[in-house]
């Protein structure tokens, strides 16, 4: 009161007398303090916070759809609408709004981000996820290789989900077997050196990056007529088996 009474004869002549009354105000032209100075919490409008932005799965390859894992909150607990935009080689697509990414938008050795903009109807909150580099996919057999009739003649396919070339090889196979490596296809013309018994023989089909599937297969094949014999105690034997299965 005192400072308000010293303001307000500063604004006078000092040689007119001011009466006090005249400078005291009405109980109902004082104003209460807003609420936001009274320190009641809540009063104040605060952006949402976004807290983590994750892209999975966390190594991709490009026949894998992506997702984004959003972690946010708003401290006035409003409601948030969430928007994104998925970014692939610094390049935005702009039609891709949605949570989730399908495989046909990006290929082997993309880099692909997200921007999450969190929006409570006042405010707006942005955060980018890392970027993800799309791995490298493994090839995989077109069909069951189990259902084939026989080995010799067969063919063996397999597909690159990245396009990439294949190449096919034999592992543990008998003697005079072979296989195309770029078409898959099987020959089996025997040996007169084969010395017979079961096989675990392996097709693999690789691609260029070492990136591999296996097709395990038994064989049994009997001794070629060239085979080596083995002295037993009971005398010379040659190694017999049935013919290839």
């Amino acid at each position: 009161m005192l400072l308000f009474l010293s303001l307000a004869l500063g604004c006078y002549d000092p040689v007119i007398p001011v009466h006090p009354l005249r400078i005291k105000p009405k109980a109902t032209d004082v104003e209460s303090p807003p609420e936001v100075v009274q320190g009641i919490t809540g009063t104040i409008p605060q952006p949402p916070r976004i807290h983590r932005v994750q892209v999975e799965p966390r190594a991709p390859t490009a026949h894998e759809d992506l997702r984004v894992v959003v972690e946010v909150t708003d401290a006035n607990e409003d409601f948030i609408d969430l928007d994104y935009l998925w970014i692939i080689n610094d390049q935005e697509l702009i039609h891709q709004t949605n949570a989730h990414l399908a495989s046909a938008a990006f290929v082997k050795g993309d880099v692909v981000r997200v921007r999450v903009s969190a929006k409570d109807g006042t405010h707006q909150t942005r955060r980018e996820s890392k970027g993800l580099t799309i791995l490298n996919s493994p090839p995989f057999f077109v069909q069951d290789p189990r259902v084939l009739a026989s080995i010799n003649g067969s063919r063996v396919e397999a597909t690159d989900p990245d396009g990439d070339p294949i190449l096919y090889r034999l592992v543990g196979t008998p003697e005079g077997m072979s296989i195309n490596p770029t078409t898959g296809r099987i020959s089996y013309t025997g040996s007169m050196d084969e010395r017979g018994g079961a096989y675990k023989a392996r097709v693999i089909a690789e691609d260029p990056d070492k990136a591999s599937v296996v097709f395990a297969f038994d064989l049994t094949v009997s001794p070629g007529s060239g085979a080596k014999t083995t002295t037993t105690g009971g005398g010379t034997q040659t190694e017999e088996a049935p013919p290839i299965e």
